[in-house]
């Protein structure tokens, strides 16, 4: 298992593929289809922004997963102290490869990478219905301290 970080749109854009029809099937009357071409204009719009950083998993030079995390810093305002945080937008592993400590590697990788910048804070949401999700960031020790609601009308 190896991790890098890349710059590589067509691969994330192809990683992203099993993750985005996951939240498809979770919530279709919110996720479009999958569309190769959308998704990589997306990540060709973002890759070179430099508060983000995606990281590649292989196994034998072989595409497995990925993530794409942000550095934050959210200035002091009168009721908050000013911090900094390793936001977590997407962690997606190929089907053939979960189960297998891909995603648990990436995440070690990322609590490594904020520790040596200074950084204590590592931050995420993922959809409520996807329940490996939850599952998974509960078991890295992630823990609820806010929650975001909606009314469908």
């Amino acid at each position: 298992m190896n991790i890098t970080e890349t710059t590589d749109c067509q691969t994330i854009a192809n990683l992203n593929q099993t993750v985005h029809q996951l939240h498809r099937q979770l919530y279709p009357d919110i996720f479009d289809e999958y569309n190769a071409q959308k998704a990589l204009g997306f990540f060709e719009s973002i890759i070179d922004k430099p508060e983000f950083t995606f990281l590649l998993v292989e196994e034998d030079k072989q595409p497995a997963g990925f993530a794409w995390i942000e550095k934050r810093t959210y200035p002091g305002i009168a009721y908050l102290d000013t911090y900094q945080s390793i936001y977590v937008h997407q962690i997606s592993i190929e089907n053939a490869y979960q189960g297998k400590g891909f995603g648990s590697r990436l995440m070690e990788e990322i609590f490594d990478r904020a520790a040596s910048e200074g950084i204590s804070r590592i931050e995420l949401d993922y959809w409520t219905a996807n329940e490996s999700a939850k599952t998974f960031y509960h078991n890295k020790g992630f823990q609820p301290y806010r929650e975001t609601v909606y009314k469908h009308l």
